[in-house]
């Protein structure tokens, strides 16, 4: 069987039917993808919005699937078969764009939740601190804003005139004991 030259140098040809990953493709309907093959790759490339030529051939070749497949169903011959085509490629490329949009709200929809979950967990520490330092005696608290204001055990030792040991280990029993108490409150 001869090769069906096109009018669109970068579509190819094709010598005999085939089958693809969306079905099988008649000759005649390959050779009119490739006549309408610019038209389509402009309309592929405003609707997705994106310079992907591979992207829009692999929907023609769905839709010229498709095209295939309805006419072989019917038994029926198609008149304007670039028309008809050119048809079912922008319902194929208008469902790929319901897609994307889908997708990215959905993204959208679990970055926002996930950024929620995040404040939230946030407020619940700033919550949890707030009770801490409320419940704090004066010498834990006065120590907890130094350390807050980037002093180190040892300058805030050298201030209270005492070891940085024992500075450490006063602290931190003192806030154990806080948090083991906020812990049963709850």
């Amino acid at each position: 069987m001869p090769q069906h030259p096109h009018p669109t140098p970068d579509w190819g040809t094709l010598e005999i039917g085939y089958t693809d990953e969306f079905g099988r493709v008649a000759p005649d309907v390959y050779e009119s993808a490739g006549r309408v093959w610019r038209r389509a790759r402009d309309f592929a490339l405003r609707v997705l919005q994106d310079a992907d030529d591979a992207r829009a051939r692999t929907l023609l070749l769905k839709a010229a699937s498709q095209v295939t497949r309805a006419r072989d169903e019917r038994g029926q011959h198609v008149n304007e078969l670039d028309g008809y085509l050119l048809q079912t490629f922008r319902r194929v490329v208008l469902a790929e764009s319901e897609k994307e949009e889908n997708r990215r709200r959905l993204e959208s929809e679990a970055g926002l939740n996930t950024e929620w979950r995040s404040q939230a967990s946030n407020v619940e520490r700033r919550i949890l601190l707030e009770e801490i330092v409320g419940m704090m005696d004066g010498w834990t608290r006065a120590v907890f804003e130094w350390l807050t204001l980037d002093y180190s055990f040892d300058e805030i030792a050298r201030h209270l005139g005492v070891s940085t040991k024992v500075l450490r280990n006063k602290y931190n029993r003192h806030v154990s004991a806080l948090i083991k108490q906020v812990g049963g409150r709850r």
